[in-house]
């Protein structure tokens, strides 16, 4: 009984070495990714990417730390379309952009259960209205892959579907990050499916430095290589003449 107390002891013991390890690593990650969102967004100075021929400013937040990865140019250049775009029917499909600034339009995501947000798939959904501009930023992607559905054509029915809930006139406009979902990749990249303009760009330095890219330079890029998460993005653009 007093060596087997011992055992659990020491056991115990050893766990909460682990979690105390744990919950350092943890915390010093987190303090040293805030350290560098801090430094980038209010001590080290505007900096700019060109994407279109036009100049924007890198976006950074404190929700997802931005400052590390795709973010800060895919929520700079869609928050520049939906400032365009806010007085006009609006969705969303992911909510990603509610949490970095006021989104002037519907949202619909199938899993993020929050006030305000469509509950759907987006294989199923119905517009009530036609939307004059449907964004997605980051999501896409996940469909067929991510969702549980295991069926790497459900994209094109989800494609087919918010392009059936645009008015005439409107636009389907998405981000996804390359080499993250190697069928949807092939997909367009072979014209199975085909944005009316695509414009790809890469990240090129460890500071998070972004550039366009061309499309044969895109492909062969990979996520989560050199640099964490995406290294290069597609921004899509489908129309509803």
């Amino acid at each position: 009984m007093g060596l087997r107390y011992v055992e659990n002891q020491a056991d115990l013991g050893r766990r909460a070495t682990t979690w105390r390890s744990a919950f350092r690593v943890v915390y010093t990650n987190y303090f040293r990714r805030y350290l560098a969102y801090f430094y980038d967004k209010y001590l080290r100075g505007p900096r700019y990417f060109t994407y279109g021929g036009e100049q924007y400013r890198y976006f950074y937040h404190r929700y997802n730390f931005t400052n590390l990865n795709e973010r800060s140019v895919e929520i700079a250049i869609m928050q520049d379309i939906i400032s365009k775009n806010k007085d006009r029917h609006i969705l969303e499909v992911g909510n990603v952009l509610s949490h970095y600034f006021k989104f002037p339009g519907d949202i619909l995501d199938k899993y993020e259960k929050y006030p305000g947000v469509i509950n759907q798939d987006a294989a199923d959904f119905k517009a009530v209205e036609k939307y004059d501009l449907i964004v997605s930023v980051s999501t896409l992607e996940h469909i067929g892959r991510d969702d549980g559905s295991r069926d790497p054509d459900k994209i094109i029915a989800v494609l087919e579907n918010l392009r059936s809930c645009l008015a005439v006139g409107g636009q389907l406009i998405f981000t996804i990050p390359i080499g993250y979902n190697h069928s949807l990749d092939d997909y367009i990249r072979r014209g199975k499916i085909s944005p009316d303009e695509q414009y790809f760009m890469q990240r090129k330095t460890k500071d998070n430095q972004w550039s366009e890219i061309t499309a044969a330079e895109a492909w062969v890029c990979r996520y989560d290589f050199p640099y964490r998460a995406g290294n290069a993005i597609l921004i899509a653009y489908f129309k509803n003449d």
